[in-house]
Formats: structure tokens, sequence, C-alpha cells
């Protein structure tokens, strides 16, 4: 029987009683089309507004309302609860301090719920209250990966033009990869090689992965990224581009490739090693660059250097005879 039927936020019927319009039979119609949010059913046909429905809940239960916005969600929060946790509890982390985590979520009386979050953050859950499409609908913004990607490369320099020479992955990278992870990774080496760096490092932690450049010898942080994106799409990009196994992630693997990099080609050695978190990876740079030094450079005296240049040039004009 439709009677029988529970809406998810069965608890919002106390704030809404006395509510114009929202009587038995209208609640009862909404049973027998079983839907599962009141709330959402109320505010989708016109009953009831949505800053009416919190209006209610915070007379009622003394929990604000607060519908969230992709910039009030607070990022070290979620870090602590992770996208899988705020997605299986429909809630979105907005703040955080030493004691306490403040969470919006369409369920702010369930005490289940506020102890796993308690659990997970080591702090005290402080609920406020959405509605669930609302939730949803920031959710899908903040945990966009294409959104992600382009608001990292909007903190990067440009990348230069890179093509992959001789063929390599080029077939499989745009079945496989999404084209801004594609983009991603050509800033992130075209950066490296614009900063003469000898080797990229992406190693991955508990939450989060580091891109390190090794330039003049000192391993440099330039860049953190959210570890599903680094250790997952980035690293089977890289993969691809040195004809590695993208399927296999439990064996360290080596290969290589050749690259243009605004119009200079460059060699690209590529090694993984499975860990922990994921599939670490080196990149070697083999830059022909790297290995032309100028004289003064290595602490010659001017007229030493100068010496040293005309013989040079003189040897180019030898011919060598033979007997």
């Amino acid at each position: 029987m439709s009677d029988n039927w529970r809406f998810k936020d069965e608890w919002l019927l106390k704030a809404l009683a006395g509510a114009p319009g929202v009587d038995e039979a209208f609640i009862s119609a909404l049973r027998a089309e079983k839907r599962p949010s009141l709330a959402d059913a109320l505010a989708g046909g016109g009953k009831v507004s949505p800053e009416e429905i919190g209006r209610l809940v915070t007379r009622t239960y003394k929990i604000a309302y607060f519908p969230p916005k992709p910039e009030n969600v607070d990022k070290f929060s979620l870090n602590l609860l992770g996208e899988k946790n705020c997605r299986k509890y429909a809630l979105l982390p907005v703040g955080s301090d030493d004691a306490e985590i403040r969470v919006v979520t369409s369920s702010p009386l369930d005490l289940t719920v506020q102890g796993d979050i308690e659990a997970l953050s080591g702090r005290r859950a402080v609920a406020l209250y959405a509605l669930p499409h609302e939730i949803e609908a920031c959710m899908d913004q903040v945990f966009d990966p294409d959104k992600v990607i382009f608001d990292l490369l909007a903190k990067v320099e440009q990348p230069e033009e890179i093509v992959m020479l001789g063929g390599g992955g080029k077939e499989r990278e745009s079945e496989e990869v999404p084209p801004p992870v594609i983009l991603l990774a050509n800033s992130i080496i075209s950066n490296a090689y614009r900063k003469r760096s000898s080797d990229i490092h992406i190693e991955h932690g508990e939450r989060s992965s580091s891109v390190r450049f090794r330039v003049d010898g000192d391993l440099r942080t330039v860049m953190s990224l959210p570890r599903a994106l680094a250790s997952g799409p980035l690293v089977s990009r890289i993969k691809i581009m040195a004809n590695l196994d993208v399927s296999n992630h439990m064996r360290p693997q080596d290969g290589r490739t050749k690259l243009r990099i605004a119009g200079a080609e460059v060699g690209l050695r590529v090694s993984t090693l499975p860990t922990s978190y994921g599939e670490k990876v080196v990149m070697r740079i083999l830059d022909q660059r790297a290995a032309e030094v100028p004289f003064e450079k290595l602490g010659l005296a001017p007229e030493v250097s100068k010496a040293i240049e005309a013989c040079l040039a003189a040897s180019q004009g030898m011919v060598l005879v033979t007997g």
C-alpha cells in the first residue's frame, strides 16, 4: 500500500506541520508516487520553496539551512572525508577546526552518519541542512574531474606544444585518457623542460600526490594533485606515452618515448614502481641542451675560453690527409 511508503526525509513531516497546502491528502499522493525525498518533491512542485523548507527546519530543529556552493566546500575537510564517503552519505564539508567539522547534509538527524563522520575526521560533527538536489548539484561541480584539472591548469604556465614522435601510443590516447588529462601531462612535461629539469617525479601519499622537478640536483615540489587523479588517469597517460602496460599496476615497468617540445626533439625515459598508494613515476628528460655548457660556466679564464674556441673553429676547417 502507498501509505507504507516512507520518504528518506520522513522526519521533515514534523517541521512541515501546518505549512499551507501540505495536508494529509497531498502527502498520501506523494507516497503513492513513491517519491524518495519529500523536500525535493515539495520544492519541485512549487508547493514550498527551498528557503521556506530551510526556515521550517531551523525553527523546528534549530539546524541552520545552508545550500552549498563549490566555493563554500572546505578542501582540507574534503581530504579528510574523501569523495567516496561524501557520496555515500550525501554530504559536503564546509569548514572545520581542531574541534569540529561542519557538514551540509539532507539528513541532519541521522546519528549513525554523524558518528561515522566523527570517526573519519576525528572531530565533532556539526550538521547543517540543505535539500538533496542542492547537495547533489554542488557535488557534480566539486567532483567533476575535468573542472579539477582545468582549475589546476589555471595555476600553471601554459604548456608548450608537445608532439609524440614515432606514433608511440598516439592511437590509444584518445580512447583511454580524457583530453584534460592529456593537457595536464603536457603541462607538467613542458614546464619541466622549460625549467631545464633533468627528472620529473610523481609520488603518491595517503590523500594527495606530489609532482617534483629535479633542477640543478635539487628535487623541488612544484604541484600537489588529488591522489585519485594523479595515480589514475595521469599515470595512465604517461604509461601510454612510453608504450607501457596500462593494465598492469603490480610490477615495475620501464619505457621511453621521443617528443617534440616547442620545435626541439627531446627523449623521455619513463620508469614506474608500485607503491601502497599507486604507481610512482620517474621521467628522465634527455635534453640535448644539458650537454651544451658555455666555457665561462666551467670557471675558465676569458682568455683561455677564447683560445679554446679559436682552436675548435680552426679544427673544423682542417682536412685530414692520409697516405
